[in-house]
């Protein structure tokens, strides 16, 4: 009898040891026993932590690019400003050159009939004189109006640059703000960090990578896996690889194709 208690005392320890090392969990496995909880809770806060962190560097680059947004149309309102005060002033010299004009040929004409009339007299050497003073003003306007061409000229070229800046930049923000890379995106890996799980990039912001944003590895045509891009400089860039995106057996070389992450190929309809 005595046996038979201590072999149910032994079971009854036995059950409850294991249930509570079944409560207890695997901190390895989330959201099984108290641990495994307390690991999908960890790994939540440090997601809204990256999240957060993310969406202030956005905040920050919408907020420069924004103000240099700002910059370009100031500086347009500007240049419009002296294009407009330009053609004002070239529209006051025509008037003028056509006033003169009109002086000149009114000038001609009365030395012409000062000429009939006084035939050598002293007054009409008075009359040529003017006539000539009338001449050289008007090809000193002529010369003006030749400079605020000009002028005018470069103020709209001018003013065109910054209009295709200013697209640009738009186009810039958009993609920022969108989080993907630009489409066109076709660059290549210039290094592989096993090791480490990353790589780094023979492009940057320079080619339209931005940060946080998903590409794909191409070699021969064909897709091996992804990346995902953790910083960005001017000319490079640096970017994680996604360990389920490898094809089996599958790894990342020096040399595979990168470009911008390409929208899912639906499945057919059965």
């Amino acid at each position: 009898m005595a046996n038979i208690f201590a072999i149910l005392t032994a079971l009854v320890l036995a059950v409850s040891g294991y249930l509570a090392y079944a409560n207890m969990g695997d901190e390895t496995i989330a959201k099984r026993g108290y641990k495994g909880w307390i690991k999908a809770r960890t790994d939540e806060q440090a997601s809204l932590k990256r999240n957060q962190n993310t969406l202030a560097g956005l905040q920050k680059d919408l907020k420069d690019t924004e103000g240099e947004l700002a910059d370009y149309n100031g500086k347009n309102e500007t240049l419009q400003t002296e294009v407009d005060a330009q053609l004002a002033k070239n529209s006051e010299l025509e008037a003028q050159v056509s006033a003169k004009k009109a002086e000149a040929e009114s000038k001609a004409k009365e030395v012409a009939d000062k000429q009939e009339l006084t035939k050598g007299v002293g007054d009409a050497d008075q009359v040529i004189a003017t006539l000539k003073r009338t001449q050289e003003q008007l090809q000193q306007l002529a010369g003006a109006i030749d400079e605020g061409t000009a002028k005018r000229g470069a103020l709209e070229a001018e003013k065109k640059n910054t209009e295709v800046a200013m697209e640009g930049l738009k186009g810039t923000i958009n993609l920022r703000v969108s989080g993907k890379s630009d489409p066109s995106l076709r660059t290549y890996v210039r290094s592989v960090y096993r090791g480490l799980g990353f790589v780094t990039l023979a492009a940057g912001d320079n080619k339209g990578i931005v940060k946080d944003s998903r590409l794909d590895v191409i070699r021969d045509g064909e897709k091996v896996g992804q990346l995902q891009v953790t910083t960005v400089e001017a000319n490079t860039a640096a970017a994680d690889i996604v360990p389920d995106s490898l094809i089996p057996g599958g790894s990342i070389v020096e040399g595979d194709i990168v470009i911008a992450e390409q929208p899912k190929k639906k499945a057919p309809k059965k």
